[in-house]
């Protein structure tokens, strides 16, 4: 006998295990939470009904004979029911279904099927009184408009909430945004051959974010053209209580509106740089077309940042797989990274915010391309404010607000007008190694819509043998676990002469540290074959970029050669920046530490030779 929906032996929802469960704070909100959830997206009246609705489905149809009829026929009718066999008391003709309540005392299987409806509202309300009763503590339900494109076209869907607030006055932690499909024969292009979709299920989730940002704009992925949707979003506080999901935003997509094939790649929001009065002149926003196409940029705009858009001149071309930036302040832009990148005309007014916030690209007549909402926290890199590095993205196919989908640059200054990739790192993860390989095999053959991405490592447009060429010649390489420092001015300093490492015999030389602003490479002694030479400070792994170019740039061999055992320093791979001063090949050990504060150098370095 199935008693899943009668009504006449509820409990208190007591169960001994349940309630040694509950008595624990922690599992107690989170129970309390799921339940809330659960109400808002199934166990409620319409949920239900719809779900009712469905399995009665299989076996009736209003006003069509049916099974429902026989079966009640076979059984309700059945001349055993009034023999001495039965309990008149128990059983008898035309007491199939109940009545009651609103239902009519004859019943019917549509009486049943209201009575299981009846149910979900009962019971949930006992739910609510009974379960949820921290619903005076949990944060405020949030209300969610929508402010995207009127037609609901996939790929240009935005919605915003309203504020957190507490009654409690409990802090803000964190928030939630969900989009789920409904699926039934009330919403258009329904199959009927097809199952019923419930909105617990969800189709796109951000999980929870711990920094509020009051708009969502998804990237339209599992999205499909012609179905019904709902969007909803909740807060959590301080305490761990989430709240009610906001009501439904219901809505029906529409096909894709096709945008050009830029991506913001490369943001710069807080720069440091004391070679400059003002580092916020240093703030940049790069682009790329990510497409196979040359992109007109007439009239595209990068707005929400700032009160007055960036608006591209007439004129300006983007080729497949290039990259523009549109900087702060041109002049002091060109004076620190030169004239071979491609700067855009003008500046953008106003600046980027150090605590967050939207950056959008719009077509001319007003049509989102893409937006990036990053931030300081919540799971962005955080040495991208303030530290020096800017922030990149890793994919710019993927989802741009994805704070996984992002990185703080490898030097400090980021990368403007170029990728800021590890040549051979086609998994992205910094290091050139076994895994890279592996891509490389699974990928061979393949095109790629944007050259250089996947495993095109040389950047023609498919996935080839020359590709292993590039990951061959760069195995072992790893980008530096910090970003690298980037030198005001480029130090003059010699480890080796260039390409004169000679001599026979052992000499140890421990000259104090230099505490000069920039020492040149006289003021320390050059170290011949079989020399060590060592300058003691906290030991301390650093890479750096240099500013302007020098013979003697030997700051760089820190990026590719510290924190390496010495059984490895003849394959030791070149740096990708600068030329350095010659190495010899029988060396079996090299170690430096480097230490600066901006306005002094100070360096531990030690060479050895077998």
């Amino acid at each position: 006998l199935d008693l899943t929906w009668a009504d006449n032996m509820f409990g208190d929802g007591a169960e001994p295990f349940r309630d040694l469960v509950l008595a624990i704070p922690e599992f107690a909100t989170a129970y309390r939470n799921r339940m809330r959830e659960i109400r808002d997206l199934l166990f409620n009246a319409e949920q239900v009904g719809w779900l009712v609705d469905e399995t009665a489905a299989h076996v009736y149809q209003a006003g069509q004979p049916s099974l429902v009829d026989a079966d009640r026929a076979m059984w309700d009718y059945n001349p055993i029911l009034t023999s001495s066999c039965v309990n008149p008391d128990k059983a008898g003709h035309g007491r199939f279904y109940a009545g009651g309540g609103g239902i009519p005392a004859t019943g019917s299987f549509a009486g049943m099927m209201q009575l299981m409806r009846d149910y979900a509202i009962t019971r949930g309300n006992w739910i609510d009184a009974s379960i949820l009763t921290d619903s005076n503590l949990v944060p405020n339900r949030p209300t969610v408009t929508y402010t995207g494109d009127a037609g609901f076209a996939v790929n240009q869907l935005s919605f915003t909430t309203s504020g957190y607030s507490s009654p409690v006055g409990s802090a803000f932690a964190a928030m939630e945004w969900r989009i789920a499909e409904i699926s039934n024969p009330t919403t258009p292009g329904f199959d009927l051959n097809s199952e019923w979709i419930y909105e617990i299920d969800p189709v796109v989730e951000t999980g929870p974010q711990s920094s509020f940002s009051s708009t969502f704009t998804p990237t339209g992925a599992g999205l499909s053209e012609g179905h019904t949707y709902r969007a909803r979003v909740r807060m959590q506080d301080a305490s761990g209580r989430w709240s009610h999901w906001s009501d439904p935003l219901e809505f029906v997509a529409s096909s894709a509106v096709a945008v050009p094939s830029l991506a913001i790649t490369e943001l710069h929001y807080n720069p440091f740089n004391p070679s400059v009065s003002d580092p916020s002149d240093l703030e940049f926003i790069e682009l790329r077309n990510i497409g196979s196409s040359p992109i007109d940029l007439t009239g595209i705009r990068l707005a929400d940042f700032s009160s007055t858009p960036y608006v591209f001149s007439g004129g300006a071309r983007l080729a497949a797989g290039e990259f523009i930036v549109v900087a702060s302040n041109p002049a002091v832009f060109r004076s620190v990274y030169g004239e071979a990148i491609n700067l855009a005309a003008g500046a953008f007014s106003g600046s980027l915010s150090n605590g967050g916030e939207t950056v959008g690209l719009y077509t001319s007549t007003g049509v989102l391309i893409v937006s990036v909402s990053y931030d300081d926290e919540g799971g962005w890199p955080t040495a991208a404010d303030g530290d020096g590095p800017s922030l990149e993205i890793i994919d710019p196919t993927h989802d741009a607000n994805d704070p996984g989908n992002w990185r703080a640059s490898y030097t400090v200054g980021g990368s403007p007008g170029a990728s800021g990739d590890l040549p051979g790192d086609y998994d992205r993860n910094g290091t050139v190694d076994q895994l890279d390989y592996a891509l490389w095999r699974a990928q061979f053959g393949t095109r790629v819509v944007l050259a250089g991405s996947l495993a095109d490592g040389n950047a023609d447009g498919v996935v080839d043998s020359a590709d292993y060429t590039v990951w061959r010649d760069n195995l072992g390489n790893a980008l530096p676990s910090e970003p690298a420092p980037l030198a005001a001015v480029a130090p003059a300093v010699a480890i080796a002469t260039d390409g004169e490492s000679t001599g026979d015999s052992p000499v140890s030389v421990s000259p104090a540290s230099s505490s000069a602003v920039l020492v040149d490479k006289g003021d320390l002694p050059r170290a011949g074959a079989g020399t060590s030479s060592r300058m003691p400070v906290s030991p301390t792994r650093t890479a750096w970029r240099l500013a302007a170019g020098n013979e003697n740039e030997w700051l760089l061999l820190a990026q590719d050669l510290v924190g390496r055992s010495a059984d490895r320093a003849s394959q030791l791979p070149t740096p990708r920046r600068g030329k350095l001063a010659a190495v010899d090949e029988a060396l079996s050990g090299f170690e430096i530490d480097i230490e600066s504060d901006w306005k002094e150098i100070v360096v531990d370095w030690r060479m050895e030779w077998a």
